[in-house]
């Protein structure tokens, strides 16, 4: 009777310290960084009222042991390290770690570790815990004196010290790092194409260059020296055609001799008959175009032909590559800040170019461009193949600084997506630059 008492007895104070505990979890709730514990309970020792036995002749089974509890006990208070919901408060001082660790203090000799980061400056401007006074301590050497960077540190000294108010020399940007992707579906520069809606045939036959106007399926009348096919449209430029007219002999005149008229009226284009006899027209360079042909009889030929089922129709719109943008804050030797813009095109053998601009009132760039931005198959930096006025550099001079500043640019390691990746997904771009103000 003494035994079960006592049992249950240790199951009852098991769980009143359970209650203990979670009662300190409730009370914790909006306490900074607190962890919540959980409880574990273990059994205690058995009681052996028969042992176990084995069979030996193989007729009877094994016998069990018959064991009796005696009790529970309270095994471990564990805490829960996952990671809680970040809020934030407004002050400038109060940190958080997002993940493992804690914040490392220091008071004389000892060494206290805390997830609470509700700190703030002492009067001698370091920062410290104000609950316990205790000092926050850094590691490494950020800040400290290394004859380029400004320091605010003192070199074996553990303690974290921020000079509010403090001025520093302003550090002229040296390089920038470029990081991010440029999509891979992006497309490069694309030349006007037009061609005639409908094939110039002979016979039902698809026309050759030696054909005369006079055979092609579609004429009707008679063609009489003098007569003309009027060219209208508009080149690349939008001016109209170099040549306006095409003087017809019935006898001679053959569809080589209007394409080598097409070519003269538009020189931004070459113009060629396909094999299917299609009259087809491209721009020599890839970009934005107004190029129109149109074709007509003279309101006083004898003879004339269906242009008007023959008009030239746009295959491919020009166009230019792809461009994606991104504008940077940079500083002169002075710490005086300046916005300049980078604007990276698609090329059409696949590769990427970079110009770079600034405003007139910040300064001119005298060499802007990086040429043969190229990427590996799987997306990963290759190289900048540019030279000279192309290279990875950057010159521009400020307005108020006596001579240009050249900035290294850097577009990852070769072979890895550190920087500048080109993957399927959009491009977007990041931007970084060691000089401040």
């Amino acid at each position: 009777m003494s035994n079960s008492l006592l049992t249950g007895i240790s199951g009852l104070r098991g769980h009143q310290k359970m209650l203990e505990v979670v009662g300190n979890n409730l009370a914790n709730l909006n306490t900074t960084s607190f962890k919540s514990s959980r409880v574990l309970f273990s059994d205690l020792m058995y009681e052996l009222q028969r042992g176990a036995s084995s069979s030996s002749s193989g007729l009877l089974g094994s016998v069990n042991a018959v064991q009796i509890g005696t009790g529970s006990r309270l095994s471990q208070v564990a805490k829960d390290f996952q990671q809680g919901n970040l809020e934030a408060s407004g002050k400038p001082l109060d940190l958080a770690i997002d993940g493992s660790g804690f914040f490392v203090t220091k008071s004389g000799n000892n060494t206290y570790f805390t997830r609470a980061g509700t700190f703030s400056l002492d009067e001698n401007g370091f920062l410290s815990d104000p609950a316990t006074g205790n000092l926050v301590q850094r590691f490494g050497t950020l800040g400290e004196p290394d004859g380029i960077n400004p320091s605010f540190q003192t070199a074996g000294d553990t303690r974290m010290y921020i000079p509010l108010g403090a001025s520093i020399a302003g550090k002229a940007t040296q390089s920038i790092a470029l990081s991010g992707n440029l999509s891979s579906l992006a497309i490069g520069p694309v030349s006007q194409k037009l061609s005639s809606s409908s094939a110039f045939k002979a016979g039902g036959v698809a026309a050759t260059l030696t054909t005369k106007l006079t055979d092609l399926d579609g004429y009707t009348g008679n063609y009489v020296a003098g007569d003309k096919i009027e060219i209208n449209g508009q080149k690349k430029d939008g001016n109209s055609p170099d040549v306006t007219q095409l003087i017809i002999d019935p006898a001679t005149t053959t569809v080589g001799d209007l394409i080598s008229t097409l070519n003269a009226a538009f020189p931004e284009s070459t113009v060629q008959l396909a094999a299917d006899g299609k009259i087809v027209a491209t721009d020599n360079t890839p970009g934005p175009s107004m190029t129109n042909i149109i074709l007509r009889d003279n309101l006083g030929n004898s003879g004339s032909f269906t242009y008007d089922t023959h008009k030239f129709i746009k295959q491919d719109i020009g166009k230019d590559g792809d461009k994606v943008l991104r504008t940077a804050e940079l500083f002169d030797a002075s710490g005086a800040a300046h916005s300049i813009s980078l604007e990276f095109t698609k090329q059409s053998d696949g590769s990427w170019s970079m110009n770079t601009t600034i405003a007139a009132a910040d300064g001119i760039m005298v060499d802007g461009a990086v040429d043969g931005i190229t990427f590996l198959d799987d997306g990963t930096f290759a190289q900048t193949s540019g030279i000279g006025l192309g290279d990875a550099n950057i010159e521009v001079h400020f307005t108020g600084q006596s001579s240009a500043q050249t900035i290294e640019l850097s577009f990852g390691e070769p072979g890895t997506i550190s920087g500048l990746g080109q993957l399927g997904s959009a491009s977007a771009l990041e931007v970084s630059q060691d000089g401040f103000a």
